[in-house]
């Protein structure tokens, strides 16, 4: 009678195991990001900004409103004029994406997912600090007197991909 090897968890994601191909999915994936984002906000720039004046488009009444917004800072506006240290920063976490994905990214295809979205919303961000010396926002949430800071669809990647990547560092056991 011959021994099987254990299973795997059920819930553990798949492996992934070549270099090529998760640094190949990482940087499709942020390569989607980043032409979503740009173009996204190449159309809010065309419909909400003019010359003269700002528009503003009620997408869902109540909560969801798109407004031309320009942040020269970091995150929730923090940081104005600030805008060499946020690319030096960006050029940075860009590497650490890079070397995490490729250290440490043939452990789970959700970490893979997880980093090509915080760099695809990173360098859509990154392409706007550098070409418009402000970040391009326009997507403004509320709901009645609490409002929430006008972002991007690169901010959503940000943000989806950070809860990806601590999803998955609460699934993975420790390492000590």
């Amino acid at each position: 009678m011959t021994r099987r090897p254990p299973a795997p968890p059920a819930a553990a994601s798949p492996r992934l195991h070549s270099r090529q191909l998760i640094l190949t999915l990482i940087l499709g994936l942020a390569a989607g990001i980043l032409a979503v984002d740009l173009l996204t906000k190449h159309l809010a720039e065309q419909a909400l900004r003019s010359d003269t004046s700002f528009k503003s488009i009620r997408v869902i009444p109540g909560c969801l409103d798109f407004r031309w917004s320009e942040n020269r800072g970091a995150v929730f506006g923090m940081g104005q004029g600030m805008g060499a240290l946020f690319i030096a920063f960006t050029l940075i976490a860009t590497v650490a994406i890079l070397w995490v994905g490729l250290t440490h990214g043939r452990r789970s295809l959700l970490l893979t997912i997880g980093l090509g979205l915080l760099l695809g919303g990173a360098l859509g961000n990154l392409y706007d600090r550098i070409f418009y010396l402000y970040v391009r926002d326009f997507i403004y949430a509320y709901a009645g007197t609490h409002v929430w800071p006008t972002f991007n669809f690169a901010d959503m990647a940000i943000c989806a991909g950070a809860g990806v990547v601590i999803l998955y560092s609460f699934r993975q056991p420790s390492e000590s």
